[in-house]
C-alpha cells in the first residue's frame, strides 16, 4: 500500500503565511509606527497573536507537548469504591 503526499495545500499555506509576512513587514517598515510608542505596542501585540493563529498547526502541538494546556489544580482520585459500595 502506497500513499502520496499532496504538497499543493502545504505549497498554499506557505504562499498565504509568505503574504501576511510581507504585510505585516510592510506595516512595521512604516514610518508612522515609530512616532510613538503605542502604535507600536498595539501593533506587535496583534501582531502575535494574528500569528499564533495563522501557525495554528505548529503552535498547538507544541502547546499541547510543552504543558500548556495542564489544569492548575491537582487532579483528585475519583473513588469510586465508596459510591458502589455505600448502602
Amino acid at each position: 500500500m502506497s500513499y502520496t503526499f499532496n504538497v499543493k495545500a502545504l505549497e498554499e499555506y506557505g504562499a498565504f503565511l509568505w503574504d501576511h509576512f510581507q504585510y505585516d513587514w510592510s506595516i512595521f517598515s512604516t514610518p508612522w509606527v515609530y512616532w510613538t510608542v503605542i502604535p507600536w505596542v498595539v501593533y506587535s501585540l496583534i501582531f502575535l497573536i494574528k500569528w499564533y493563529i495563522l501557525l495554528i498547526p505548529v503552535t498547538l502541538p507544541c502547546t499541547i507537548l510543552s504543558g500548556g494546556f495542564k489544569p492548575k489544580g491537582s487532579a483528585k482520585q475519583l473513588d469510586i469504591s465508596s459510591k458502589i459500595c455505600n448502602n
